[in-house]
């Protein structure tokens, strides 16, 4: 058995859960009688609770963290960081584009109707989904907006920033601190100020040094029961009454409800990680096939709900009523989503994956045989005294973040590169070289 399955069957639940929780409309609309139209049903309420997609997201950045530094934890060559922190923007784009294409085909088709489909189900949320997609905009939402502004064209993107600086973030972290044994304590502190300095938007990369520290800290069985709970505190909203309890005390540049989240994520990754239990459930084919087109599954379905999906409603509500016009709706939104995340995977999403390893091993070895070739000095004494140098440098730069708080991710993310940058390629290219080295045959190592 893969050593990932289960994880990514967790993976294929949070996809679900934030599909669903993007097509709660149709749902409450299918279920709720004509004469409650503009009020939740009881089944969309039920419904709101078990497909939290903020809490999902909060998941899908814990688990990042604990798979892209997984095998650097085993192994302990840096190259592996390098290849990762390389390959990371071009193992996601592909996807992102893909989305948008087949929005750009779906709305030349049938056309963008989120306006009209919102009103006709008295969903505010769809009614903003309105968009009239162009050609190059799309390429640039896709390729550049998604990791530095708004992706209107795709609300979804909004975690792609997070998922490409936070992942580059906690890369530079663990090449200078992860074989620390007190790593844990030292991701604990940076994970304090992140939050501290950066409210909401710190939570979201500290959740990426938490998925790390679970690599670390001894693995000890949860009970099942813990799963339950870290699911209470995922589907909290701010209406709830947990998170009105524990708002009082949560400081007022922090949103309660996403804490709750995070807390939540972290315990359910745990969980997952350790009960024999939820493994077993969580490794079964379906769910394990669910996690391999997550992505598929997160990028595609908005793009298809707004054109298909509110096509068929639009058409069908004149005929059968709005109930059954928008059951019909969304189950075309999900077997949609479904079949075309497959087809994503196979001839977007994997030979994208098999690109980007190629792309990140080829500038990996760029560097290393360019160090090389430079017959780059190892004397330890003068690494330490470069260390300390780049230490003291960015220490400078922690000073200047806690004294002017950032007021978006891209700008957290670009401070973080500064304290980063200075000490990360350090310990990357001596200890790269040096494995390259120790690979050579002895007379050329000798050369060197």
């Amino acid at each position: 058995m893969d050593r990932h399955e289960h994880l990514d069957g967790l993976r294929g639940i949070a996809a679900l859960c934030v599909v669903l929780f993007h097509s709660r409309g149709f749902a409450i609309a299918a279920s709720r009688p004509p004469e409650q139209v503009g009020e939740w049903s009881w089944f969309g309420y039920q419904l709101s609770w078990f497909t939290q997609g903020e809490f999902a997201v909060a998941v899908f950045f814990v688990l990042s963290g604990y798979l892209l530094v997984e095998k650097f934890h085993r192994t302990g060559d840096y190259r592996l960081l390098a290849e990762s922190a390389v390959k990371r923007y071009f193992r996601l784009t592909p996807m992102l584009v893909a989305s948008l294409i087949l929005l750009l085909a779906l709305a030349a088709m049938v056309g963008v109707h989120a306006d009209k489909l919102g009103q006709a189900m008295e969903d505010s949320w769809t009614r903003g989904r309105h968009v009239d997609p162009l050609f190059w905009e799309s390429l640039r939402q896709a390729t550049i907006a998604a990791y530095i502004g708004p992706t209107p064209y795709n609300i979804v993107f909004w975690t792609m920033r997070f998922e490409l600086f936070g992942s580059l973030m906690l890369l530079g972290f663990c090449a200078i601190f992860m074989r620390l044994r007190i790593f844990p304590l030292i991701a604990g502190c940076a994970s304090a100020i992140l939050i501290a300095r950066f409210g909401t938007i710190g939570l979201f990369y500290s959740l990426f040094l938490a998925g790390a520290v679970l690599l670390i800290i001894p693995r000890t069985p949860i009970p099942l029961v813990a799963a339950v709970i870290a699911l209470v505190l995922g589907a909290q909203y701010p209406w709830t009454p947990l998170t009105q309890a524990v708002d009082p005390y949560v400081p007022e540049w922090l949103d309660a409800q996403r804490v709750l989240h995070a807390l939540g994520a972290v315990l359910l990754v745990s969980a997952a990680l350790s009960s024999d239990i939820l493994k077993s459930f969580l490794s079964s084919k379906p769910l394990v096939w669910l996690g391999r087109v997550s992505f598929g599954l997160y990028v595609c379905h908005l793009p298809i709900m707004i054109t298909l999906g509110a096509a068929c409603v639009l058409n069908l509500k004149p005929i059968w009523g709005l109930q059954i016009a928008s059951a019909v709706g969304l189950l075309l939104v999900l077997i949609t989503t479904i079949v075309l995340a497959e087809i994503l995977r196979r001839f977007i999403d994997v030979p994208s994956q098999q690109y980007a390893s190629v792309i990140g091993r080829a500038v990996t070895r760029s560097i290393v045989r360019s160090a090389l070739n430079n017959q780059t000095p190892f004397n330890r004494k003068a690494n330490a005294r470069q260390l300390g140098t780049s230490f003291a440098h960015s220490q400078a730069i922690l000073r200047e973040i806690m004294a002017h708080p950032a007021p978006d991710s891209r700008e957290v993310a670009l401070r973080l590169f500064n304290v980063l940058k200075t000490v990360a390629p350090i310990k990357f290219v001596n200890s790269a070289v040096e494995a390259e080295m120790h690979d050579l045959p002895g007379p050329d190592r000798k050369a060197l």
